[in-house]
């Protein structure tokens, strides 16, 4: 719709609230009617869209279009039976109207009533043309999915595709379909054969790339993405996850351009600017990053990510205490993420407070014992303030836990830090043996063993 058409509906929907506010009567024309009602819908305003259609009827009342959208927003509203009375009355004015049957299946649906349903869409198919043909299947795809018989309708979608392609509510309940059977493959092709037919349709082209992400295809995945915005730029979604799959692929640049052209195109949220704060942190811009994060704070004080992206900014500046500042309030919001643990924990050991830093190495441990890395990061800052002893508890208490040859050497490289090199040596020989393209982990937390002769020795000798 153009600026100047939303304008236009904007007034009626002005004008048309005025005159309920003052009560009496409403007076509009049917078309005027139908954008009003539209406008309701599209903005999920159910109550309000049933109230105009009410209003509609009393200045229109034998419009059929006015009944059958009473009965959809009815069904909507999971009052079926109203509706099945709305058709009922609508079909003494229209008695041949096919759309009053598609309605009355549907509805029929939503209540369960599942055969009838069937057998008033098989009535119907019977000198069908393709293009009511297509209205049939996409209702009879909808009594497929909620008899949860998704293969089913994922085929009786495929035909209504095929029969026509420019269906928008086909292309978005066939995505779904494709999701709960997992026929990516399959929907590539269905996809494709709609782009022949309709090369400007963005949806087909956005599932077309959601089809390709999933089976790990994912510059062509972002390659249809650019094309669903190519042929919608206003598009949100299609900016949205081209952007997060340009992110997920490192491609931080690229990223950053479509975020940067949502911001031309739609109204900014918390979202938004997070996502590009993290595009610039990952360029090493920290300063623009914290800029963006900052706006992303303002829309919404309680998305702790935000603040926890703002301290890892000033984490990689080594500006620790206001690291360890906006980590706190990242935790006052969430205290259930690890990572936010471990990273205030880093932030307190470089600051030199360890009594603290242990504590949150600790917290981040018990909330997801099953992760590695925490482990090794805790008994990493333990070896570094000279615990070794500590470390190795920690070490032994990982393998509860976890069967990683991480944990293994993390193990011997506190036997070694204890002087334990007897038993140390017989940790690394298993070691080496089961996991020898791991043993860098060792130099990693002790680097001074990388000097060790004896232990370059007996790495050498299981080098093949």
């Amino acid at each position: 719709m153009s600026e100047k058409n939303v304008q236009v509906v904007l007034h009626l929907i002005k004008e048309y609230e005025a005159m309920k506010n003052r009560g009496g009567s409403v007076f509009f024309g049917e078309n005027d009617f139908k954008h009003i009602i539209d406008f309701y819908e599209n903005h999920d305003q159910l109550e309000d869209a049933l109230s105009a259609v009410e209003d509609a009827l009393i200045n229109h009342s034998f419009t059929i279009d006015f009944f059958l959208k009473k009965a959809e927003l009815l069904a909507a509203n999971h009052c079926e039976d109203l509706a099945l009375e709305v058709l009922d009355t609508a079909r003494l004015f229209s008695p041949n109207n096919r759309r009053i049957e598609i309605l009355t299946a549907e509805a029929l649906t939503l209540k369960g009533q599942f055969e009838e349903a069937s057998e008033i869409l098989e009535s119907l198919k019977y000198e069908a043309d393709p293009i009511f043909m297509s209205e049939i299947l996409l209702t009879e795809a909808f009594v497929y999915q909620n008899r949860e018989q998704y293969e089913r309708s994922f085929y009786a979608l495929r035909e209504v595709l095929r029969l026509n392609p420019k269906s928008a509510m086909a292309l978005e309940r066939f995505w779904t379909c494709v999701e709960l059977t997992r026929k990516y493959e399959e929907s590539i092709d269905v996809h494709n054969q709609v782009i022949e037919k309709d090369p400007f349709s963005f949806l087909a082209w956005y599932n077309l790339g959601h089809a390709h992400e999933y089976l790990g295809n994912y510059l062509n995945a972002i390659e249809a993405f650019e094309y669903s915005i190519l042929c919608n730029e206003k598009f949100e979604a299609g900016y949205r996850d081209c952007g997060q799959l340009c992110f997920e692929m490192k491609m931080y640049e690229r990223a950053l351009g479509w975020y940067e052209d949502m911001l031309r195109y739609f109204e900014p949220d918390s979202e938004l600017f997070l996502n590009i704060g993290q595009c610039y942190f990952h360029l090493q811009k920290y300063g623009l990053a914290r800029t963006y994060l900052s706006r992303a704070m303002h829309l919404d004080h309680l998305n702790d990510e935000v603040y926890f992206h703002i301290g890892q900014c000033f984490a990689n500046e080594g500006k620790w205490r206001s690291a360890i500042n906006a980590y706190e309030k990242a935790l006052h919001i969430e205290d259930k993420r690890e990572e936010y643990f471990a990273a205030i924990a880093e932030a307190y050991y470089q600051n030199e407070n360890y009594e603290k830093a242990a504590q949150y190495f600790e917290r981040a441990i018990e909330i997801l014992p099953e992760e590695v890395q925490y482990w090794l990061q805790y008994a990493s800052f333990l070896l570094e303030t000279k615990r070794a002893g500590e470390a190795l508890e920690i070490a032994e208490q990982a393998e509860q836990f976890l069967n990683e040859g991480e944990i293994i050497y993390c193990k011997i490289a506190c036997l070694f830090a204890l002087g334990k090199r007897q038993e140390a040596f017989y940790w690394l020989g298993e070691a080496l043996s089961e996991h020898f393209l791991l043993h860098p982990a060792l130099f990693a937390l002790l680097p001074e063993l990388e000097e060790d002769p004896t232990i370059t020795s007996l790495i050498s000798a299981y080098t093949v």
